[in-house]
């Protein structure tokens, strides 16, 4: 599912990201949230996003460099 990114200047952008706890990890939401995250990434083009851009206010952030447009030049 493509997510609704923030734009600067939203709240949920300077609200402090709690920890997620390795049992929480590893749960299946959890996990259904982390591909959302990627496929919201891959959607906008991005190299990277982070839970709290999407207004989910946890420690997680997804990073794909590998045949971005952005940057075509890393390996």
């Amino acid at each position: 599912m493509i997510l609704s990114i923030v734009s600067v200047g939203h709240p949920a952008l300077r609200e402090r990201a709690r920890e997620v706890l390795p049992g929480e990890l590893a749960g299946a939401q959890m996990q259904a949230f982390i591909d959302d995250l990627i496929d919201t990434m891959r959607h906008a083009g991005g190299a990277g996003l982070a839970a709290n851009q999407v207004g989910v206010p946890v420690r997680i952030a997804v990073i794909e460099v590998n045949d971005n447009r952005r940057y075509p030049y890393k390996p």
